[in-house]
């Protein structure tokens, strides 16, 4: 006779993790290895590849999503089932919807804009998602020959990766402003705006200048920051090495570059005064 000893509800947290190139092109979760962590479509360039690998010892399995994204004040992406005004997924065309890599393989995952040329000037983003598949708990039988089945906590983290296509005349212009230091943070707080029909992408550097004409020193620092349009502002905190006590009288140096562009980058700088 066979006894069930216990019988457990299997539990599923499911979290989005949104990569970004603040790391560079390339960018691991766990075992998995996404490069690039970010492609841009445009009326040259309509179509781009992104490889995956498994460097991990077990074969894993995920399926293909394309999903839209909200982004909120302070940066947070959250998907939406209601849509963006600014939406690619109709105009995206993914092979394969679904991967299965053994440990030490890769895949080429290939996407494609279909967007008609010359239909409109802007931008349009979506995200691919890389949905983890695992298989349920299954009973375990013990050595007295009862069965139990075993509780599964499992932890899903949905990957995602921006997919922006820009068709047309597309620009977009950044501005800082509302500085100031939050000394028991040890932070610099600031809100990044963006202008135009397009979004803006870069890095934040945050370096400090003695009032006695020293040399300005590096003490903060926010790679891969992006205000997504249609949002018009970020607000933006950057933690601190060393607490601005310590450092003494001087101004804090905001400087945001943008890497979208390799050529005339634009670069934003915002002065905060420290006593």
């Amino acid at each position: 006779m066979v006894h069930l000893l216990s019988t457990k509800t299997r539990f599923l947290i499911i979290g989005i993790l949104s990569l970004t190139p603040a790391l560079g092109s390339a960018q691991r979760l766990g075992d998995l290895m996404i490069s690039p962590t970010r492609l841009t479509l445009d009326e040259k360039s309509r179509g781009g590849t992104i490889i995956v690998v498994n460097s991990g010892q077990s074969t894993v399995r995920y399926r293909l999503n394309l999903v839209d994204m909200n982004m909120s004040p302070e940066g947070v992406l959250k998907k939406t089932s209601d849509g963006t005004r600014n939406s690619a997924i109709s105009s995206l065309r993914l092979s394969p919807k679904e991967i299965i890599l053994a440990p030490g393989a890769s895949q080429k995952i290939r996407i494609l804009s279909v967007l008609p040329l010359g239909s409109i000037d802007g931008e349009f983003r979506s995200h691919l998602e890389f949905e983890p598949l695992t298989r349920p708990g299954t009973p375990k039988q013990t050595e007295g020959g009862e069965k139990v089945l075993s509780t599964n906590l499992n932890v899903r983290l949905l990957i995602t990766i921006p997919i922006v296509v820009r068709m047309g005349n597309v620009s977009a212009s950044a501005q800082l402003s509302d500085g100031s230091i939050d000394h028991k943070a040890n932070s610099v707080k600031f809100s990044l705006h963006r202008d135009g029909n397009a979004s803006i992408r870069g890095d934040v550097f945050v370096r400090f200048k003695p009032a006695n004409g020293g040399k300005a020193v590096l003490v903060g620092q926010s790679n891969g920051v992006a205000v997504y349009f249609p949002n018009p502002t970020r607000s933006m905190v950057v933690g601190l090495s060393k607490s601005p006590s310590s450092l003494g009288a001087g101004d804090f140096e905001v400087q945001f570059i943008e890497t979208d562009r390799r050529k005339n980058p634009v670069s934003k700088l915002l002065v905060i005064h420290s006593r």
